[in-house]
């Protein structure tokens, strides 16, 4: 039963984030996820209370699966230097592959209500922190051992998350980057 609620909430969000990316958020409305989530609408209202927490559910999952990907590139036996390569390159490729993830991601495409801005705070601030924690630590661990110069990790870590979220903007600017430049741009200037 349990099993079966959580595919029914997987269908709506999958379908919400399908249409979010082709529309937007402002011009998709919750008959249309319902429908092609194959579910009434009452279904989606079951699960979600409005439109803004199918958004901030499917932005946290998103969240999620990066401070997974963060999580087990830090246990690896690998340098403090190819850790932060990997996790551009899976970052950057998955980036690549969502076609309007910039417009579904940025947080001002969303009518930031008081409402939104509490959701925001307790769910997803948490989350992005923690992010920005997990790369802070894979850049200080690259200092310590010297593979990277001496700079303030948490300013480091800021400015890889910016150029990932830069990266974001290629396809809107039509920019056909592999990110292989991107990434060894940022990584030359920090490299030892």
């Amino acid at each position: 039963m349990k099993k079966d609620k959580e595919k029914v909430k997987e269908k709506i969000l999958a379908a919400a984030e399908e249409m979010f990316l082709k529309k937007g958020f402002f011009p998709t409305t919750v008959d249309e996820i319902a429908q092609k989530a194959k579910v009434a609408k009452g279904t989606v209202y079951l699960y979600f209370s409005t439109k803004e927490d199918i958004y901030l559910a499917l932005f946290e999952e998103k969240l999620k699966i990066g401070i997974e990907i963060l999580e087990k590139v830090k246990n690896m036996p690998i340098s403090a230097k190819e850790k932060i390569s990997l996790i551009f390159d899976e970052w950057f490729s998955k980036i690549q592959k969502a076609k309007g993830l910039s417009s579904f991601l940025a947080l001002e495409n969303i009518n930031i209500s008081p409402k939104i801005i509490l959701l925001l705070r307790k769910k997803i601030h948490p989350k992005i922190r923690k992010i920005f924690l997990l790369i802070k630590e894979i850049f200080q661990e690259g200092i310590k051992k010297k593979e990277f110069k001496n700079y303030n990790s948490r300013l480091l870590s800021v400015i890889f998350l910016h150029i990932l979220q830069t990266s974001l903007l290629f396809l809107s600017f039509n920019i056909k980057e592999d990110g292989k430049n991107l990434k060894e741009i940022f990584l030359k200037g920090v490299e030892r």
